[in-house]
């Protein structure tokens, strides 16, 4: 009931902290600012409004009067059906001040899965977007033979982002120092600071000569403005073309028409959260070509900067293909009612499909992917148990058991002295005597009791003769056993057991445990119940206005 009502209260909040407006503000001092700058900063409304169109928002924003508008991402969900939101936003603000709007994970997210015209959209309707990426490696291009318009390079190289490089002679021939894939291409001045590709690839701001490396102008480093001597024709006024650091490790790429001062441009990257920054060429050498939009110029150019944005499609391929799969066998079926404790009062086939759902759960929280032999509790017989192994082709079976003496007589009442957890293996070697030792290293110091011999070769067991992966079996106790019987009857042990068995066979597939968040164990209650569905969801604090209003509903109901 406590924690019904405090979920209730949390829901409530969110609801307030999604129709309240409140301003706060924060003045800084910095030698750094030449003039009284005021910003407004707006970040994660995940497709929020206040009032139609976002009026109430709007209104507020106009009486602060700013300089500046800051749009700092997730604006929009990257689940939403459309960016119609952020849109309306920026049309409504672009009257009141120049509007910068940086893209976040779910911008980003967005435009991958949704709609691949993001950018353009959001350009359109008024805001300055810059790309602020993960990069998953970077190239200097050597355009001085080919003279290839950026377009030309991005469809030549396969990368996102291409720009404009670093100044060149009327040769064609770059200045600076000049690197591509560890041969000198020039060594003429300003061969301080620069943008360098190491053995992994990621650009990085150094003074480094090895790999790739192309100079540029230095404008930050470390969130301080760096200053150098420059020529008149780099030091005036004229369209720019930078690369800024984000203190994460993302990288925004600016290429944009808009004139600026050196000064100007470092104000403009500190603004955005950058804490390096180089200048590139400028001017009409300003161009470049990202995936929804590009900057065009008729000069080529001896350089270009290419780079290749680390995408979640990626990751979410590769997940799929190192993904792991568990076969977990409840044993005995609902129909045993023989393997019991004497007393009657625990039963083997009741205490193992518990354990599988139990370690389940740990199990898919981490990824690993799980099968049931017994999901229902019926009645499967040992040949059907292996034909559904068998056919899921997992990675690792595991039977759950307890064990028992030979004979219930051993004492008056039935109970004997035997006691303690162990595990069966078809044999002492290979992969599955690997994961019984890695399961009973993360089981000691959990169960109570540990055979003397806790790991044995028992190729006489059907499950284990019959299955076609690597296989365990696992003793958890023995039910003829008083003191064993009370723990595994006992709720909190069995979780602590399951805790400890999942972690063991992530630790077999080497994957890394990760303890349980007061949130996603909240979650996990509430989605047993039947109140919430899609868990993940409000795992990742992803939830609508809608979705809470239905949780208070549901929450409400539960509570008659």
């Amino acid at each position: 009931m406590i924690f019904t009502i405090f979920a209730i209260l949390i829901a409530v909040e969110i609801i307030i902290s999604y129709k309240c407006l409140t301003v706060t503000d924060y003045k800084i001092k910095s030698d750094k600012i030449k003039e009284t700058t005021k910003i407004v900063l707006i970040s994660d409304l995940h497709n929020s409004q206040f009032g139609s169109k976002n009026k109430r928002l709007v209104d507020k924003i106009q009486k602060q009067d700013p300089d500046l508008i800051l749009m700092d991402g997730d604006m929009l969900n990257e689940d939403g059906k459309n960016a119609q939101t952020a849109v309306e936003l920026i049309s409504a603000l672009k009257k009141t001040a120049p509007v910068y709007y940086a893209l976040g994970n779910h911008e980003i997210a967005y435009r991958q899965r949704r709609d691949k015209n993001l950018y353009q959209k959001l350009q359109k309707a008024g805001a300055k977007v810059y790309a602020i990426i993960k990069v998953s490696r970077m190239e200097v291009f050597d355009n001085r033979t080919l003279r290839l318009t950026p377009e030309q390079v991005k469809a030549r190289t396969g990368c996102t982002h291409v720009i404009n490089g670093y100044f060149f002679n009327g040769k064609f021939q770059p200045l600076g120092w000049t690197v591509i894939d560890g041969k000198i291409i020039s060594r003429d001045a300003y061969q301080d600071w620069g943008i360098s590709a190491g053995s992994d690839g990621k650009p990085r701001m150094l003074t480094d000569r090895g790999g790739s490396f192309l100079s540029g102008v230095p404008l930050l480093k470390n969130g301080a403005k760096l200053k150098r001597n420059l020529t008149p024709d780099v030091a005036r006024p004229a369209e720019r073309t930078a690369v800024g650091w984000l203190p994460d490790g993302r990288v925004l790429i600016w290429c944009d028409k808009m004139i600026l001062t050196r000064e100007q441009q470092q104000d403009k990257l500190l603004a955005l959260g950058c804490v390096d920054g180089l200048m590139l060429d400028g001017g009409g050498s300003t161009q470049g070509v990202f995936p929804a939009s590009k900057m065009v110029s008729s000069r080529k150019v001896p350089t270009l900067l290419c780079f290749w944005e680390e995408t979640s499609e990626k990751k979410e391929e590769t997940k799929v293909e190192t993904k792991k799969k568990v076969c977990l066998d409840a044993g005995h079926s609902a129909s045993n009612k023989v393997n019991k404790s004497p007393d009657g009062t625990y039963f083997e086939h009741e205490f193992a499909l518990d354990m599988a759902k139990r370690i389940k759960v740990h199990l898919e929280r981490h990824g690993v992917e799980v099968v049931e032999t017994r999901p229902d509790g019926g009645d499967v017989s040992l040949g059907e148990r292996c034909r559904i192994s068998n056919a899921a082709k997992p990675d690792l079976f595991v039977s759950l058991h307890s064990n028992a003496t030979g004979t219930l007589s051993t004492g008056s009442d039935g109970w004997g002295n035997a006691r303690g957890w162990e595990c069966y293996v078809y044999g002492l070697s290979g992969a599955r005597y690997k994961a019984a030792k890695t399961i009973l290293a993360s089981v000691e110091g959990v169960a109570p009791a540990i055979r003397s011999t806790p790991i044995l070769a028992k190729p006489g067991l059907y499950v284990l003769a019959h299955t076609s992966t690597p296989a365990v079996l696992i003793e958890h106790g023995f039910h003829t056993s008083k003191e064993d019987v009370a723990y595994l009857k006992d709720s909190a042990y069995r979780e602590k057991l399951a805790a400890a068995e999942a972690r063991g066979i992530l630790e077999y597939f080497g994957v890394a445990w990760k303890e349980v968040s007061e949130l996603d164990a909240a979650v996990d209650k509430l989605a047993a119940a039947g109140i919430i569905d899609s868990p993940d969801r409000w795992k990742k604090l992803d939830f609508t206005e809608n979705s809470v209003r239905l949780l208070i509903i549901k929450m409400a109901a539960a509570l008659k």
